[in-house]
């Protein structure tokens, strides 16, 4: 049976996985609930921290028993955990979620990227099918969103219980992936070497590491905004049953940005494509700093093009590097290099913003990266050849 059919799994797979009808109001929900920014950062920390430990053992044994089963099973942990999800009502209850949730998520991490790439058998064509799958995810999220404003209206409880229904979907369709003969658990039984899986990572290719470090800041760049978005489209006075179709704007743009990534790529090339998707989220903090209203929706936008843009191409020029079977391992450690490194960020930004406020925590964050991507991406536009 063809491996073609991964790729079209992956993408369903990836589309209700990230069918998250909840996001879009997450931060209002549970500021209903009586939770402070800072304890609405600490617990998204707690979730980041909780696949960080989770991740490495996860997409170890991924790759010693499978990636299919690993994507099974994490995709069964996280349709139990979005169904307690409504019975959550304060912060420890909320925590417990969120481990339970980092503990599924992890087993996919990883694990499914490195499914989906092994099926890819025309080097050529990799960016290309990535931005197909990755396009899929954003607008599962899209069209999720469009579901919360119309739920929103009658209750938070509707959203919540909707997400518990679509939470299960992903379980289903990951029965149907293909498990490719050189990662069966029959045909390769060795373990594989902690050891060599960091050791490639630290040591085979200096371009390999300038990857690994500018792939972990560029995530952090895009995902601290996340969860700060929905609390300056509040100031900015934009109704709440209006979050989820602002919602579904943005992810539509960062799925259009991430199918045409293999165009711009072509039109003008790999450096210029990273430079690119590197400056507009220093450009995006800045203006929600200075501004509220139309402009700050507008920077928005600007997160999720690089978001689009960045995902793709940083997945293909990593695993380019990777080989086949430390794949989901490689792929679980940046993973968790990234959750941890947001576990310390988190925090400290909920604090900034109670203390500070929101928008002179946007302009500091804005500044911490506007001096550390540029430095990085130098320094890897060097090392591509």
């Amino acid at each position: 049976m063809s491996l073609k059919r991964n790729i079209t799994i992956g993408s369903l797979h990836g589309f209700f996985a990230m069918f998250l009808v909840v996001v879009p109001i997450l931060v209002p929900y549970w500021s209903s609930l009586g939770l402070s920014m800072s304890e609405i950062l600490w617990i998204q920390a707690i979730f980041g921290v909780s696949v960080a430990i989770f991740e490495f053992p996860t997409g170890y044994v991924a790759d010693i028993f499978g990636r299919k089963i690993s994507v099974v099973i994490g995709s069964f942990i996280n349709g139990i955990g979005f169904s307690v999800l409504p019975f959550a009502t304060d912060f420890w209850h909320l925590v417990g979620f969120e481990v339970l949730i980092a503990f599924g998520s992890s087993l996919i991490s990883g694990a499914d990227l490195a499914l989906v790439y092994d099926s890819i058998e025309d080097e050529k064509t990799r960016l290309k099918e990535l931005g197909k799958v990755n396009q899929w995810g954003l607008v599962g999220e899209a069209v999720a969103s469009i579901l919360t404003s119309l739920l929103v209206i009658f209750s938070f409880s509707h959203v919540l219980w909707a997400q518990a229904f679509f939470g299960w979907i992903p379980f289903i369709i990951s029965l149907f992936f293909i498990e490719p003969n050189i990662h069966n658990a029959v045909a390769q039984p060795q373990l594989v070497s902690v050891k060599r899986v960091f050791s490639h990572l630290l040591t085979s290719s200096h371009t390999l590491l300038i990857l690994l470090i500018n792939s972990v800041i560029w995530g952090l760049s895009s995902y601290c905004v996340v969860w700060l978005l929905q609390a300056h489209w509040k100031i900015s006075g934009v109704p709440l049953s209006m979050f989820g179709v602002v919602w579904c704007s943005i992810m539509l743009i960062a799925a259009a940005s991430s199918r045409l990534t293999h165009e711009f790529e072509k039109r003008i090339g790999i450096k210029n494509l990273l430079l690119i998707s590197a400056v507009l989220p220093c450009i995006g903090y800045f203006c929600m700093s200075f501004s509220v209203g139309i402009v700050g929706l507008l920077a928005s936008i600007l997160f999720y093009i690089s978001r689009g843009i960045s995902t793709v191409v940083y997945n293909n020029l990593f695993n380019s590097y990777i080989p086949s079977d430390i794949r989901a391992s490689a792929n679980s450690i940046r993973s968790l290099i990234f959750r941890l490194s947001y576990g310390v960020i988190g925090p400290i930004t909920g604090i900034s913003i109670d203390q500070f406020g929101l928008q002179r925590t946007l302009g500091g964050v804005g500044l911490v990266f506007s001096i550390l991507i540029p430095t990085l991406l130098f320094k890897l536009n060097k090392a591509i050849k």
